[in-house]
């Protein structure tokens, strides 16, 4: 019995296949080292899937600035710039309309509304 107990003893299996043997073979840390999450963080990282998709990736391809650059507000204001709206109809343009009929005149130049001061100072004036 004792030498039995001593082939197979609860220390001889023990030392065999005991829980720190186990646990070395396949501890937590061998699983860990084999496929931890830093291994799949490093396989497929933020950092990997940011560099291939990244923010600045998108944005690169289609940036604020190249739809800026494709249609910018400085591209849509030389397309109808408050210039040129203002040359189609300027604030002048409507002053000598309206002056011609009124059979107002006003010196080149002056940028007045229709009923400003001037407007009536010249009307008095003429």
């Amino acid at each position: 019995m004792d030498d039995r107990i001593s082939e197979y003893t609860m220390d001889d299996r023990i030392s065999e296949y005991t829980m720190d043997n186990r646990i070395s073979e396949y501890t937590i840390d061998d699983k860990i080292s084999e496929c931890t999450i830093d291994d799949r963080i490093s396989e497929c990282t933020m950092d990997d899937r940011n560099s291939e998709y990244t923010v600045d990736d998108r944005i690169s391809e289609y940036t604020v600035d190249d739809r800026i650059s494709e249609y910018t507000i400085d591209d849509r204001i030389s397309e109808y710039t408050i210039d040129d709206r203002i040359s189609e109809c300027t604030m002048d343009d409507r002053i000598s309309e309206y002056l011609g009929m009124t059979n107002l005149r006003i010196h080149y130049g002056y940028r007045i509304s229709e009923y400003t001061i001037m407007i009536k100072s010249q009307n008095h004036y003429r």
